[in-house]
């Protein structure tokens, strides 16, 4: 069994017949029989709790409802926003976890799927229904044609009927590829990485508003930073001409468009976008700059800009 993953050792526990005997080697009677391949099985130890990897779930997950998990008494049913301890990921497929606090109640992993597992799931799963949906709509289409085709007592030419029904099947064809297009990988929530958080003293991390367009979030942030001494915003970066009455790094940091182009691709900024021919932006520097001075910075930016933030800040 030495070296076979889940999927090797099922089928061969299916072809066996009669009796069989698990013989259970106890640590101290390993050591004497091999004290090398303790040493071995310590290191393996070592080196599989260095590469645990910390997972906070962004999706619901029931093995009993899974058809496709290999065993469903190993699966581990966890719930949007749990933390999952994966120390097994050779499986392409499956990892072995354990979820945040049943470390001591769990004496085995469990199974979970993976990211690329849970990723091919979803896309089959939708395009299964887009499917579904693309049939009960060229059977309603083909409904209302045969219905209109004998209004006002008169037949209409099938070709015509055909026609239009083909020209129709392919828009909506068109429509369900652009659709497909839209979807990607990022937008499939499977789980965020996350890690242990250590506070140090005087560091105050920054606070982030997400949210749909006309929430109120630009609202919430004026009234955050009416309290001065304990909130502050970045200032941004523009490649704009500075207007009266403006001054640099209070209002904006002023730079030419070929420095904003430079800083661009050295990434140094969390998000930046252009506006009538002039690029504006928020960069780490200026949100580092509220951190040092004792703050917290609040910032209103899109969803795609938060795995970059948080890659500034590690």
């Amino acid at each position: 069994m030495k070296g076979r993953n889940v999927n090797q050792v099922c089928d061969l526990l299916s072809e066996m017949t009669g009796t069989l005997t698990f013989v259970i080697a106890i640590r101290d009677s390993l050591m004497r029989v091999n004290p090398h391949l303790m040493s071995a099985a310590n290191a393996v130890a070592a080196n599989n709790q260095n590469q645990v990897l910390h997972l906070r779930a962004l999706f619901d997950y029931d093995p009993d409802e899974d058809l496709y998990i290999p065993c469903r008494e190993l699966g581990i049913c966890f719930n949007k926003g749990d933390i999952l301890h994966v120390i097994d990921q050779s499986d392409i497929n499956w990892w072995q976890a354990y979820r945040e606090g049943d470390e001591h109640d769990q004496s085995l992993a469990g199974l979970i799927p993976s990211i690329q597992f849970q990723i091919h799931d979803k896309i089959f799963i939708d395009r299964r229904e887009a499917m579904k949906q693309s049939i009960l709509n060229d059977s309603t289409v083909n409904t209302s044609n045969r219905k209109s085709r004998f209004a006002n007592g008169k037949a209409k030419s099938p070709s015509l009927l055909f026609n239009c029904g083909k020209r129709s099947l392919e828009r909506k064809k068109k429509k369900n590829s652009k659709q497909r297009l839209i979807l990607t990988h990022e937008e499939i929530l499977t789980y965020e990485e996350v890690c242990y958080y250590h506070p140090r003293q005087n560091f105050k991390r920054p606070i982030v508003l997400i949210g749909p367009a006309n929430i109120g979030r630009h609202e919430l942030r004026q009234r955050l930073m009416q309290d001065t001494d304990r909130f502050a915003a970045a200032v941004p970066h523009t490649s704009r001409p500075r207007r009266d009455g403006e001054f640099d790094g209070i209002d904006y940091h002023f730079i030419s468009r070929q420095m904003f182009e430079h800083d661009i691709k050295e990434n140094r900024f969390v998000e930046h976008g252009e506006y009538e021919k002039n690029y504006y932006g928020t960069s780490f520097a200026a949100i580092e700059a509220v951190v040092q001075s004792n703050k917290i910075c609040v910032l209103n930016l899109h969803v795609h800009s938060i795995p970059l933030l948080r890659q500034g800040q590690a």
